[in-house]
């Protein structure tokens, strides 16, 4: 009390200037963390923002900044842009002046940061492999140019053969040992770097995790959630791209730069510096395609993690986009976020195809001049004939890879400017870190709460205050309840006290110690926290009552306090079942406790849900408890076993329970009234009741039918005990639902990704056959095809005339040196390079833009094919949002790996191959031979490559999208995850699902290696048969050096292309499994597809709805009888009424209604036609569908209230309309009062808004179309007593001379109806109005009923 005393002395004495002193000095500043203090220092700033559109006298009083003269308000604009500065230095909120920032890029070696030193170390040994790599291929040169100089010698020919060919012999045997050295450290290169590189992806993909999960709900106010988790997979998946060989190839390539300039100098400095004097220009080409590609594919990368989190809204919230008919607006709005990808990916390939034409430019140009000045310092006698060729091959192949590891150093800087993005996030500190280790723990709480003048605004909503002064006193082992209308501060004080967020001003305290001051997972492990809409995860029944397991304080290695959370017993879980009225139900599940809940919760109905979210909630055995509007999915029946568990589990507790429903808090210690963010009332019920004008009293008065019964009905018999228990899935279970009880991918060996050899057989013909459907899907793109397949013909001409060019001009330096020849051979030089300057930049641009605009049209047509499914497809476990929009994504990705440019290298490698063959048989048909002979050695190593990898990567990528689908839900999940202490749980999971892969990821590592080993080996071998049997050919007589250069030449050309075709085997086989995956997807076929053009169209609905004989069971659990047998019937312009126990079937009628599903046996009708002989779009049209649970889409609050009227394209809702449906659903008021009315962001799923808010917007958009069919599922139930009415008025009026079907457990909201059916496991036990069911003796409904009275 003195405490308080003085705290409160402490606000009246610096409220005007804003700031407390407790914020700045604390009497426990020796305890006061650094982090803490800068905490209270930001909040007091956030009070200097806040004051700026509030200034605050009293809790009933505020001065609008509309009363100042405009010179103050001037000044203290210019006063809030000052603190908000000081906020951007301190990173609490993104503003648009720091999104104009130039994005940065890290450093090179800060990519590494999160390798460990054994990693180091094998980089370490990766990057040296990949060195003495580069030094080989100049030492190449050497070897090689000694053998053209023994060649040159006509002379020794002729006087002593045998001592040339045994020096030819010698060099060749060089070649063998270069080879092997090559193969060690080509394993060694590819093997080390890949691996470490996927151990270090798997590393960041955690901790990327671990930081979203420990950021603060303030943060993810100014994110999209889904967009930053997509776009996460994409950026660690380009750094990994980057750490990997990657490094290792340009390391090769920069060595191999260095070698060939030194040995270049060594052998003639003046012939080298020559050559260097193009290199400006190879350089300024590199640098050009790095700077302008880099923009591009960042720009791609967002718009496809922008399209990414589209998806996957769409698809976890299916039933809306069905029931509201939007699968061509969100495929309209996905292909919108696809074509800024594209228009990025277009230039891209323009960049990439001009700097790749330049480049062979300058190199074939840089060859003409190196060889004219070459013959002019052998006609000088400076050097010799062969040092030509040494020098010229030395620093032109050290030119060339640094060409070649362009692709590598692209991929290192696409790496760094990916890693910001992702590094960032792991390394931002939260202000609210549920990790962080600091706090106070493990002191017996007692539960006394206190709120001292709190005020708090959320930061997406900054210019208006939730709460204006909130004094609140909460005494230990009290219930107190708070009402009040919808977003008037309720869950926000319940928000405050999880330390979800910190107060801008004011202190909540906790035993008069202040929620900042104790340790973050603790404080919530002493909370048992149930909000207004139920999040359940996709496991069994079991593991989601576990996550709400008790959090302990243990002595950590380090001999410091560690806190974490404590695993839960099965006796625990039962006996928190058992307390929230969920063992029952549950044992009635054939599954039990391992019954597998779907995506969200789906496969259980909005009351069981509710049940395992309360049982979650008191398996901790917490000392707080806060329940959100936490019975308002129950039955009147469960409500009221589980209120009188809440009661007996209240004992020694603190409760705080928000409630609409009056019913369930008149027994409450303390009711607490809000308004506008301010408390209006408070005390007991029968203190509050006796304010006849109070507004406590007013709201019980709307309420004609609310409260529990204080004694046991016993007159309701056992057919109620019975029915309140059955639930949706008590018939059965099939294995889709059932879990075992150890996780299924830690028992899994990695042998179980191995297929049989008719399996692999079948999959690579599949795999052939999608690749060729892929590439006729390009059709439209023909002409771009026309005038590619040309520039690749072309251009494959011109390498093997450029190997001709190079044998004559060859020879010509090394005999006779005519300086005419060599001066047409130079210029002919000139020509080949102009040439393939056209050659390659149009041809790659054109395949370019082919390939992104097929790769728009595959995502546009994959997505329509999904989004077009029943929404049984999305109950099925393989079929989460999180998975479905991994398979959109990189799946399509990799069929980059054989469309677009790969399509121009195919037949550009192939041309080469074609012509050098001709070529090299019309000059020595022997030497052509053997050396063609020797070629298929080098395509064994890809050829076994791609065998052994077969099924790896459709394997890897369905692991991918499974762990994938574990961090997007617990992301997309984030406050129940936090709110839980559940983030460990999450983290360990997914480090289990990503074990696999990096099992499979090591196998594919060392593959890669071995196959790019023995690649080296072949080539280097190769060379030594070539040297030694030209030796022999020349010596017998067969042809002559020319002859025997010629055709040398043409087929070493021939072999480069076959290689470099060789080395795309292994990705365009990765592209032709992603293809086989993708038409997979795109040729399933619905069972209701809503986008088909074929049925009835629905021009008119009179509104009759029956229900023949229906017999179903749910799609995933085929062996559950949900419905058995029901038939009901509602006229035109009359309303239905569906009441009964939670999961007796009543919401799945309402789906039938609306043909979610198709019935098992029996009919659904609409107008006395069943309702396939519809058009499934227009018949939806007609129905107006309000689920339990309400979701919207994150964007304005006009556009979710526009959704429900689907109208011809082009044709736009007007704001008559949206206002009016607002009006309808009592939304108008509220929706004026948010910061930017009808355009308003509304968050993720509709976070920003409270429960009742959000299921006002969804009303609305279900009557803007003024549907002759209404389907209500609880639509008030988050809904406030007098929005309630209101609503409940509005929706009467709507529903005359419409069809109204409503499901409902307050049976006050259909007293009027014209028809009441009490449904019970399934089937109809009672119908009629209510004074006939009423006057049924102990009937079913008559005993509902008398539950519910005043």
């Amino acid at each position: 009390m003195e405490r308080r005393e003085m705290s409160a002395a402490k606000i009246d004495l610096f409220s005007s200037s804003g700031t407390r002193e407790s914020d700045l000095v604390s009497s426990d500043s020796d305890e006061m963390s650094l982090s803490t203090r800068i905490s209270k220092l930001r909040r007091s700033m956030r009070l200097r923002t806040s004051t700026t559109e509030h200034v605050s006298v009293t809790p009933d009083v505020s001065v609008s900044l509309e009363n100042f003269e405009e010179d103050e308000v001037q000044e203290e604009e210019e006063e809030k842009e000052e603190y908000e500065d000081v906020q951007r230095c301190f990173g609490l909120f993104k503003t648009k002046r720091r999104k104009t920032k130039k994005a940065r890029s890290v450093s090179f070696l800060e990519l590494f940061k999160f390798s460990t030193g054994v990693e180091r170390l094998l980089i370490l040994i990766g990057v040296l492999a990949g060195a003495c790599q580069g030094v080989l291929a100049p030492m190449y040169t050497i070897v090689a140019g000694e053998i053209m100089g023994e060649f040159g010698d006509v002379q020794g020919f002729l006087t002593n053969p045998e001592a040339i060919l045994e020096r030819i012999n010698d060099h060749a045997l060089i070649f063998v040992y270069m080879g092997i050295g090559a193969a060690v450290a080509g394993i060694l290169q590819v093997y080390l770097m890949m691996w470490t590189s996927q151990r270090q992806s798997r590393r960041m993909r955690k901790l990327f995790l671990r930081s979203l999960l420990s950021q603060d709900m303030g943060w993810y106010e100014e994110v999209d959630s889904a967009e930053v988790a997509q776009g996460a997979a994409l950026d660690i998946h380009v750094v990994e791209d980057g750490i990997g060989d990657k490094v290792a190839t340009a390391v090769q390539s920069v060595t191999m730069f260095i070698g060939g300039m030194l040995i270049g100098l060594i052998y003639s400095w003046q012939l080298t510096l020559v050559i260097l004097a193009m290199a400006p220009l190879l350089v300024a080409t590199s640098y050009l395609f790095a700077q302008t590609a880099g923009g591009a594919i960042v720009d791609g990368q967002t718009a496809y993690a922008k399209a990414g989190a589209v998806a996957y809204e769409a698809f976890s919230m299916i039933r809306v986009v069905a029931s509201c008919g939007l699968e061509k607006t969100e495929a309209a709005r996905y292909s919108d976020m696809l074509e800024g990808a594209t228009r990025a990916g277009i230039r891209k390939s323009f960049w990439h195809a001009l700097g790749s034409g330049l480049t062979n430019c300058t190199l074939i140009c840089s060859y003409g001049l190196a060889f004219w000045y070459g013959s002019l310092l052998v006609r000088g006698g400076t050097i010799l004939g062969q040092d030509v060729f040494i020098v010229i091959f030395a620093v032109i192949i050290g030119a060339m890879a640094l060409g070649d590891g362009s692709q590598a150093i692209n991929a290192i800087n696409e790496a760094r400017g990916a890693a910001p993005k992702v590094f960032e996030i792991i390394s931002r500190k939260s202000e609210i870190d549920a990790f962080n280790q600091e706090g106070k723990a493990g002191a017996e709480l007692l539960g006394n709460i206190e709120f001292i003048d709190v005020k708090f605004g959320y930061r997406s909503r900054s210019d208006a205050l939730a709460l204006k002064g909130l004094n609140l006193s909460i005494e230990a082992g009290s219930t107190v309840a708070l009402v009040g209308e919808s977003g008037s501060g309720k869950t926000t004080t319940m928000n405050l006290l999880e330390r979800f967020y910190d107060p801008t001003d004011g202190s909540v305290l906790l035993d008069g110690i202040e929620l900042d001051q104790f340790n973050v997972a603790w404080l919530r492990g002493q909370i048992g926290y149930v909000s207004q809409t139920p999040t359940l995860f996709a496991m069994s029944i079991k593991d989601n009552i576990a996550l709400g397991g008790k959090v302990g304080v243990y002595t950590g290695e380090d001999g410091g306090l560690q806190v974490r959370q404590e695993n839960v017993s099965m006796e625990e879980v039962i006996a928190a079942a058992k307390a929230a009225n969920a063992h029952d139900f549950i044992m009635e599940l054939p599954c039990g406790y391992d019954t597998i809940v779907g995506d969200r919760g789906a496969q259980l109905s909005g009351g069981q849900k509710q049940r395992i979210a309360i049982a979650r909630a008191l398996s901790r055995d917490p000392k707080i408890l806060l329940f959100d509007e936490a019975t308002s999915a129950l039955d009147n029946t469960s409500e009221r076993l589980v209120q009188k568990a809440m009661d007996n589990v209240r004992e020694g507790r603190t409760v705080v329970v928000i409630a609409h429903r009056l019913s369930t808090i008149r027994n409450a210690d303390k009711i607490v009234v809000f308004e506008d963010g301010m408390i209006r009332q408070q005390g007991t019920h029968e203190q509050l009741v006796a304010n006849d004008t109070g507004i406590y009293s007013n709201l019980v008065k709307l309420q004609k039918s609310a409260s529990e019964s204080d004694a046991e009905q016993d007159d309701v018999g056992s057919a109620i005990d019975r029915q309140e228990y059955t639930a949706e899935e008590s018939q059965g279970c099939g294995d889709s639902v059932c879990k075992p009880t150890t996780t299924a991918t830690s028992t899994m060996d990695a042998t179980t990704i191995e297929m049989d050899q008719d399996q692999e057989e079948n999959e690579h013909v599949a795999r052939k056959g999608a690749l060729r459907r892929a590439m006729s899907l390009n059709k439209p793109e023909w002409p771009y095809f026309v005038i590619g397949i040309f520039c690749a013909l072309i251009g494959g001409l011109l390498w093997p005339a450029w190997s001709l060019i190079m044998a004559e001009i060859g020879v010509l330096v090394l005999t006779t040196n005519d300086e005419g020849e060599v001066r047409f051979y130079t210029i002919m030089f000139a020509v080949l390079g102009f040439a393939m300057l056209f050659s390659h930049f149009l041809g790659l641009y054109v395949f370019g833009v082919a390939g992104e605009r097929l790769m728009k049209r595959l995502r546009n047509m994959a997505f329509e094919v999904v989004i077009r499914q029943s929404v049984g497809f999305f109950d099925l476990r393989e079929n989460s949002a999180g998975s479905l929009t991994s398979r959109l994504g990189p799946d399509v990705a990799k069929l980059r790996g054989a469309v677009g440019e790969r399509q121009m290298h195919y037949v550009y490698m192939t041309s080469i191959l074609v012509f050098s063959i001709i070529i090299a048989f019309s000059s020595c048909w022997s030497i052509a031979l053997v050396v063609l002979a020797c070629m298929p050695v080098m395509t064994l190593g890809p050829v076994i490559q791609v065998r052994l990898m077969r099924g790896l990567s459709a394997k890897l990528a369905q692991l991918l999208a499974s762990a994938n689908s574990i961090a997007t839900s617990a992301v997309d999940c984030v406050q129940t995850v936090t709110a839980l202490g559940a983030g460990e749980k999450f983290l360990n999971d997914y480090d289990s699902e990503l074990e696999l892969p990096a099992q499979i990821g090591k196998r594919k590592a060392l593959i890669n290696g071995l196959a790019y080993g023995f690649t080296q080996f072949c080539s280097y071998g190769i060379y030594a048969v070539t040297a030694w049997f030209m030796s022999k050919v020349i010596y017998w007589g067969w042809c002559d050096f020319l002859q025997g250069l010629r055709a040398g030449s043409a087929l070493t050309f021939g072999a480069i292309a076959a290689g470099m075709s060789m080395t795309l085997l292994p990705e365009a086989a990765e592209a032709g499994s992603a293809a086989k995956r993708v038409f997979g997807l795109i040729d399933m076929k619905s069972a209701i597809d809503p986008m088909d053009e074929g049925g009835e169209i629905m021009e008119k609905c009179r509104g009759e709805v029956e229900l023949n004989d229906v017999v179903f069971q749910y799609p995933a659990r085929p062996e559950q009888t949900v419905l058995k047998g029901l038939s009901v019937k509602v006229g035109k312009g009359r309303t239905l009424a569906l009441v009964g126990p939670s999961g007796a079937g009543k919401s799945t009628v309402a789906m039938l209604a609306e043909r979610f599903y198709d019935p098992t046996a029996g009919e659904v009708k609409i107008d006395g036609k069943p309702l396939p002989a519809w058009n499934t779009a227009s018949m939806r049209d007609h129905i107006g569908f309000v689920t339990q649970e309400p979701e919207l889409f994150s964007t304005t609050v006009r556009e979710n209230i526009a959704h429900g009227l689907r109208k011809a394209e082009g044709t736009v809702v007007t704001e008559d309309e949206i206002v009016e449906a607002a009006k309808l659903a009592n939304a108008h008021e509220f929706v004026m009062k948010l910061p930017h009315g009808y355009d308003t962001q509304v968050g993720a799923h509709g976070a920003k808004l409270s429960g009742g808010q959000r299921q006002r917007i969804a009303i609305a958009r279900a009557v803007v179309r003024k549907p002759p069919i209404l389907l209500l599922d609880e639509a008030t139930s988050a809904v406030d007593s007098k929005s309630e009415r209101i609503v409940q008025s509005a929706l009467s009026k709507a529903a005359v001379g419409r069809t109204t079907i409503v499901i409902a457990h307050r049976l006050s909201t259909v007293v009027n109806a014209e028809t009441i059916a009490v449904v019970s496991e399934g089937r109809i036990v009672e119908t009629g109005n209510h004074a006939d069911l009423m006057s049924i003796p102990d009937g079913v409904y008559a005993s509902l009923y008398k539950q519910q009275e005043l």
